[in-house]
């Protein structure tokens, strides 16, 4: 009689740790899609911010010294951000090189500014 009590008591430990793991799992995964949620907003308000500046330093005949720079910027934005999409496995071995091989800074610019 005993023996079972204490063999029902380790199965009821062993139950709640696999449920503190699943919880903690849980939560951890929540994080993940917050964090994911937040650099997609920032992604969009930065990328976007400095098309705009781009846009309009063309429109008004502004000269930006560095202008490709902000492209590259722009390029390497899409570039990470579509990385944090694809699933862990596929980042592993790639997460400088865009699915052509290249580097994203060394992709050919697709902006007609």
């Amino acid at each position: 009689m005993i023996f079972s009590k204490i063999g029902q008591k380790e199965e009821m430990v062993k139950k709640m740790d696999e449920i503190d793991v699943l919880n903690n799992a849980l939560k951890e995964y929540e994080y993940a899609r917050r964090l994911k949620r937040i650099n997609q907003v920032l992604y969009d308000h930065l990328a976007g911010s400095i098309y705009y500046l781009l846009k309009y330093s063309e429109r008004y005949n502004i000269t930006l010294p560095k202008k490709w720079e902000l492209v590259d910027m722009i390029e390497k934005s899409h570039f990470y951000i579509d990385q944090i999409a694809k699933p862990a496995t596929e980042n592993l071995h790639k997460e400088d090189q865009s699915e052509s091989g290249q580097s994203p800074i060394k992709k050919i610019h697709k902006y007609n500014l």
